[in-house]
């Protein structure tokens, strides 16, 4: 029987058939949840909105919250990075910020009021502008990703001026449970709380917080596990942005009143995404101090 033989760019061909294969065989085999066992965090780790040190791979993918995750230590800090997964996780979190707490792994709950807790939400936004902005620019891609190669300049500019406003509006977060920060508090602090974020080539907001192990002493058991709550709150139920300008899938501009879109379709007729996107959504999870 003759063999066949393969001419060099075929077995490149299927050389990138293979990686391709086996990047998506990994991806799908992300677990929803992160497990128990704890993750040392990168030696080289830099909390600036970037999952470079991590090679852009996470531990975790939660589909009903619509993001990648890990949650890391090493002997200072508790780290966490998060990853949406299209455009509508950007508007979400856009519009409430991201909630991370730290409670004792007997609590899973936010209703016990008695149990020792840390929360960190970023990004705190007041401004409806500054949240237009960014939706907008996140509207802009959906558009150019029908063309990735044709359209590269315009991504690349994109993503420069997303970032950019990016930088100047992402300057806040709200802590809580710990004596003495209690507050709204600038990125640039003395505490050691530091919160970063940014976009993607994809215009993927990617979002990192680092939380001192000292703050987390009374929410750490002795065995070095605590459980976390990851919530994206979506829009605010008060009239805080009720002036917010956006525009939706099907580009319809619209606009929120008290969580409700009072032009154009509602929350509760616009199926899942409009239910993903006008609603909080959190998860539970475990977590064990990793030692070196």
């Amino acid at each position: 029987m003759k063999k066949l033989r393969m001419t060099p760019i075929k077995l490149a061909l299927s050389a990138l058939l293979m990686i391709a294969f086996s990047l998506l065989v990994n991806a799908q085999k992300l677990p929803d949840k992160q497990p128990f066992a704890g993750v040392l965090a990168p030696t080289n780790i830099k909390i600036d909105g970037k999952a470079t040190e991590w090679n852009d791979a996470f531990h975790a993918y939660n589909e009903a919250n619509r993001i990648w995750y890990t949650v890391s230590n090493d002997d200072k800090n508790v780290y966490l990075i998060v990853r949406t997964k299209g455009l509508f996780g950007n508007e979400k979190i856009m519009m409430g910020g991201l909630t991370f707490t730290v409670r004792s792994a007997k609590v899973k709950t936010n209703k016990d009021k008695d149990a020792k807790y840390v929360s960190v939400t970023f990004p705190v936004m007041e401004n409806p502008e500054d949240l237009k902005t960014i939706i907008v620019s996140s509207e802009k891609y959906r558009r150019l990703r029908n063309d990735i190669t044709g359209n590269q300049k315009s991504i690349d500019s994109l993503q420069f001026a997303i970032n950019k406003t990016a930088g100047t509006v992402f300057k806040e977060m709200q802590v809580l449970g710990i004596k003495g920060v209690d507050s709204v508090i600038s990125i640039y602090n003395e505490t050691g709380i530091h919160a970063a974020a940014s976009f993607s080539n994809k215009i993927e907001y990617t979002y990192e917080l680092a939380i001192p192990l000292k703050y987390l002493e009374n929410t750490i058991n002795s065995d070095g596990k605590f459980s976390y709550n990851i919530k994206q709150n979506g829009p605010p139920t008060d009239n805080s942005l009720n002036s917010i300008m956006f525009v939706n899938a099907g580009g319809v501009l619209m606009r929120l009143e008290n969580a409700k879109v009072i032009l154009g379709i509602s929350p509760e007729s616009g199926g899942p995404d409009d239910s993903y996107r006008f609603f909080s959504t959190d998860f539970w999870g475990e977590y064990t101090l990793a030692k070196k």
